[in-house]
Order: C-alpha cells, then sequence, then structure tokens
C-alpha cells in the first residue's frame, strides 16, 4: 500500500529515488538562476533546490511566489548534499500549492525570532511552525507515552475520572461552578477520590492523565486555572512503596526522553541528567525546614513552602529531583494518613525538581471513621462526602498513590521559564482563548 504522505526524513533513506513531500515553506531564497526553498513537516526540513537548466522554469518560478508558512506538494528526487539539512536535498520535479498563506504573518515562525510570549500564544497555531516551539510538544507527547507505557508495564490500569463533581474533592473554595440540569456543580479539581474508589473497588492499580480545574486568582510562572496531571493510586501500597513507584517513574521518563528525543532536545538547547531511584535524596519536612533556615531562607514549622524554599532547597540538593515527606497533617488534605508514631504529621510526600513542586501523594485514609474524624477537624461538610467514606466500609485496604503535574515536569524538563509555554493552550485568569 502507497504511503499517503512521505516525511522529510525518510528521504535520506531513498535516495536517487522519486519521492513525494509535503510541508509547510519555511523559507525562500533567491538567487537569480537558483532558487532555494526549505520544506518542514513535523518530522524536520529540507532544501529543495531549484536551478535554471535543470529544472523545468514553470517549477521555478513557483517557487519564486509561494508566500512563506504555505502548504504545498513537491515530487522530485533527493540526493546527498553534505552542506544540506541531514546531508540531503531534493531536485524538484514537480510542485503545486496546497494552500496558500497570507503573506503578512501576524508572528514570525523563525526560531531566531524574538517575540513576546502573550503574542506567541494568541497565534499557537502558528507558533507550532517554530521548530522550538513543535520540539517542546513533542516532548510533552513523549512524557505522556513513557508514563503510560511505564504504569501499564507494572500493572496498572487506565481509567478516566468525571470532569464534573458535585463537591470539593480537596476542600477550598478553588472551584469553578456550573449549573448542571438546574442544580449547581463544580468542575473537578482532582480526579483524587474517584481514583481511590477505583482502585478499593476492585481495579486495585489504577493511572490516569486527567485535566482539572482550579479558580486559583494567581498569576504566576508556574500556575494555571486548566491544567494536565498523571495520576496513580494502588491498593495495598504502603507510603514507601508509592515514594518509590514515583522516583523509578520519574527516572523511567527521564532516561525515555533522553533515548527517543534527541533532536527536540538539541532543538531546545537541552541536555538531561539521567539518574536512579537510590541517587534520589529522600528528606522529612522537619529536616528540610532546619536547611532551609541554615541557609537564610525565612520559614518555620508549620509552613508551606512557597516558590523560595523550593527553588533553595533544590539548589542545595544540586538540582536532582527531591522528595520531601513526613508533612504536618495541617498542611495535607483531609484523606492524608496520620503518622501512627506522631499524629501531627502525615504520610505525605512531594517530589520537587527544577525549583518547584512536581508532585504529590501520600498513604490515603482507609478507615471511613477516621475520614469522617478527619473531615471534621478541616470543618468540611461530611455531607458532601457519604458516597465517598461509604465506599471504604466494604473491605476497602490500605492504598496509597500521587499526581505529577504535566505541564510543570515539561517546563522543569524543557528548562522553560513559564508554565504557559508547556501548555498548547493555556487558560489562566486572563485568557481564554484561542
Amino acid at each position: 500500500m502507497k504511503p499517503i504522505k512521505t516525511f522529510t526524513t525518510d528521504a535520506k533513506n531513498n535516495i536517487g529515488k522519486e519521492i513525494t513531500l509535503k510541508g509547510w515553506v519555511d523559507e525562500i531564497r533567491d538567487i537569480g538562476k537558483l532558487v532555494f526553498l526549505i520544506l518542514k513537516d513535523q518530522k524536520s526540513k529540507i532544501q529543495i533546490i531549484a536551478k535554471q537548466g535543470i529544472v523545468d522554469v514553470k517549477i521555478i518560478e513557483t517557487i519564486r511566489h509561494i508566500t512563506k508558512e504555505s502548504s504545498v506538494e513537491i515530487t522530485g528526487t533527493p540526493k546527498q548534499a553534505k552542506n544540506a539539512f541531514n546531508g540531503v536535498e531534493l531536485i524538484p520535479k514537480e510542485i503545486s500549492v496546497i494552500s496558500k498563506a497570507y503573506p503578512n504573518l501576524p508572528i514570525p515562525t523563525d526560531e531566531r525570532a524574538t517575540i513576546t510570549l502573550s503574542k506567541r500564544l494568541d497565534y499557537r497555531y502558528l507558533d507550532l511552525r517554530n521548530q522550538k516551539t513543535l520540539a517542546i510538544f513533542k516532548i510533552q507527547a513523549q512524557i505522556m507515552q513513557s508514563f503510560r507505557q511505564f504504569m501499564i508495564s507494572n500493572d496498572f490500569y487506565e481509567f478516566n475520572s468525571p470532569g464534573i463533581i458535585s463537591s470539593s474533592s480537596e476542600g477550598g473554595a478553588d472551584l469553578f461552578s456550573l449549573l448542571y440540569y438546574q442544580k449547581e456543580a463544580f468542575l473537578a479539581q482532582s480526579p483524587q477520590l474517584y481514583k481511590q474508589m477505583a482502585a478499593i473497588g476492585g481495579m486495585e492499580r489504577v493511572f490516569t492523565i486527567s485535566r482539572i480545574w482550579r479558580a486559583e486568582v494567581s498569576n504566576t510562572i508556574k500556575h494555571l486555572s486548566e491544567s494536565r496531571q498523571m495520576d496513580a493510586e494502588a491498593c495495598f501500597f504502603d507510603w514507601s512503596d508509592a515514594i518509590n513507584l514515583l522516583c523509578e517513574v520519574f527516572c523511567y521518563i527521564v532516561k525515555d526522553i533522553n533515548k527517543k528525543c534527541k533532536t527536540e532536545l538539541e532543538i531546545l538547547g537541552v541536555e538531561l541528567n539521567e539518574i536512579s531511584n537510590n541517587e534520589i535524596p529522600k528528606i522529612e519536612y522537619t529536616e528540610a525546614i532546619k536547611i532551609l533556615q541554615k541557609n537564610k531562607i525565612d520559614i518555620k514549622f508549620g509552613d508551606d513552602l512557597g516558590s523560595k524554599a523550593e527553588k533553595k532547597i533544590c539548589q542545595i540538593y544540586e538540582n536532582k529531583p527531591i522528595i520531601v515527606k513526613k508533612w504536618p497533617s495541617d498542611l495535607r488534605a483531609f484523606y492524608s494518613m496520620p503518622d501512627e508514631k506522631d499524629k501531627k504529621f502525615s504520610k505525605s510526600y512531594d517530589l520537587l525538581f527544577g525549583g518547584m513542586e512536581l508532585a504529590s501523594g501520600a498513604e490515603r485514609i482507609h478507615i471511613p471513621e477516621l475520614l469522617e474524624q478527619k473531615l471534621k477537624e478541616k470543618q468540611m461538610d461530611i455531607e458532601n462526602f457519604k458516597s465517598y467514606i461509604k465506599s471504604f466500609r466494604y473491605g476497602a485496604p490500605p492504598h496509597s498513590g500521587w499526581s505529577i503535574g504535566l505541564e510543570r515536569f515539561t517546563m522543569t524538563l524543557c528548562n522553560l521559564s513559564n508554565i504557559r509555554e508547556a501548555t498548547l493552550f493555556p487558560r489562566d485568569t486572563e485568557r481564554i482563548g484561542p
């Protein structure tokens, strides 16, 4: 069966053979009797060279009048060329314009051009023609694929949680409300309660890549109103098991990105340092506070780690991923299991990397009475969690889990300065388009 289309990278394996390429015009250079066209697609770029006397004059004239970013179809024969992209160039036999681009582009698509992030986001569909932008989202796609592969190979089942919920999953008022058949409902701030119910219900080990919404009025470089997270939950796992799983999946993804996204990392100028689970530092919250105080960070026991503290911890540990565990119960969600040796602490943990929190998790409370007690302590309405609590009355085993922020993971791996760069179509306090 003849392929629908040949990619630019296939030209190297078809030297001397006639092939057809489809893509966008990246650049045109006209030097009289010689015209160059750079064609790009999702894989790479290739140089099309049209020389007077070798190529039909109509083809040369067509190339001269094509606008940048027009989509075209070109049939020709590739030949080796030492100084061209990937060592190959194409001699055109036929060329046709599939869709002509307007001559005045609203944003430049050259990766060397300087343009504000806001303007790029306004025209994201053109921004993706920039090789650096495209590289980011190729890496993000591989992060999700690697995550899925790792979880499936460890006997986890993928599941989907609802995007509309009747009450808060974690407490707090950062919920987007909506009208649901004349009743008040909310956009899900987490798949948390549902992944627990799926696991204890018999699936035992589950994972999901889900969209979540948080109505936090925050315009920082690491917050979004809509984001995606990679979650896992496993029965008969204690918090140590879950921490090990989290560290293993982190190391696996980094190794896989290094292996499968070499070109994209090179385009972005990024070098990823691979690490093993036993090389990841694991410290307790109390120790983290002491280290930060020693390094002149204004923080005390009972405080959450803010941006400044997270950056400092990562610097101290030489920018390795680091686990901070055994957080005070007051700082964690109501379903976090208390430490039996000291109830003011919980069996919870965060993974810090790249100067920020990337993941968060805990061993969960599986005892209904203790869940009710914790809800009361947090001054949350037990009625809103009746079906959730009820699910633990029928042989619910101990279980643990965590969540990794996809955009934050992409941001740190690609060494980006703003989370919106790692979000294809970001939603925040000011942006709801395109």
